[in-house]
């Protein structure tokens, strides 16, 4: 429970869910793209506010497919049955 206080508050304050990207400083902005929450927040606001159309965002569901693809394939290794 402890350390998800390490996980859950940096994806939320680095994703843009409380401040926009450009706010954050550029040496810290690299780290907000390494965090799939960043993209989720990018696809939910151009829907639902801006009635972006799902083609342009394209990238940012080709990115959360690509953190699907590797957190399962992680996952895979290492829960690996060993026997």
């Amino acid at each position: 429970m402890f350390i998800t206080i390490f996980i859950i508050v940096p994806s939320i304050l680095l994703s843009g869910f409380i401040f926009p990207l450009e706010a954050i400083p550029d040496y810290i902005r690299p780290i907000s793209y390494a965090i799939p929450f960043t993209y989720f927040i990018e696809i939910i606001r151009a829907l639902l506010i801006k009635h972006t159309l799902i083609t342009d965002l394209l990238y940012a569901h080709f990115a959360l497919s690509a953190f699907v693809v590797a957190f399962v394939s992680l996952s895979i290794v290492v829960f690996k049955k060993r026997g």
